[in-house]
């Protein structure tokens, strides 16, 4: 919504907790930035856990521009999804804003690979959009964790 001021945040939130089922509220700071990248994990029952890189957002599906590593991954293997992707130019410099942070990307897939082989209760994640701010910096505007489910 770009919401400015502490006032208009304040008065969006009170509306929205007034909709029947509304409990709480997240609030999280607009992330600016023209690029939207997607990284995940799956776990696949023949090669275990699986990394995904590729253009994120609305473009996941639509352009299904993606890269997957079984892991674990080295940097190295990191920085190769990123030169796999058809659109690999989405990490280069773009209409003024700074190419993609290499550096933070690659330790994210490295991470995202490292979850799936310690933590057995982690079935997939996606983290969709991994937005690129103007400076380059990558951070993740939202994510979804799915667990196994466990029987009592």
């Amino acid at each position: 919504m770009n919401l400015i001021s502490e006032g208009e945040v304040k008065k969006e939130g009170e509306r929205l907790l007034k909709i029947q089922g509304c409990e709480a509220l997240l609030v999280q700071e607009m992330v600016k930035g023209a690029r939207e990248l997607v990284c995940g994990l799956t776990k696949d029952p023949q090669l275990g856990p699986c990394v995904m890189f590729g253009v994120g957002g609305i473009f996941t599906e639509l352009l299904d521009d993606v890269a997957f590593r079984i892991a674990p991954l080295t940097t190295w293997d990191a920085r190769e999804m990123m030169h796999e992707i058809r659109s690999r130019r989405i990490t280069e410099p773009f209409r003024g804003e700074a190419a993609v942070e290499v550096d933070i990307l690659s330790k994210t897939l490295v991470a995202l690979g490292k979850i799936g082989l310690e933590f057995e209760d982690v079935c997939e994640i996606d983290i969709n959009p991994f937005k690129v701010r103007p400076d380059g910096k990558p951070v993740a505007v939202d994510a979804l964790i799915i667990l196994k489910k466990t029987t009592r």
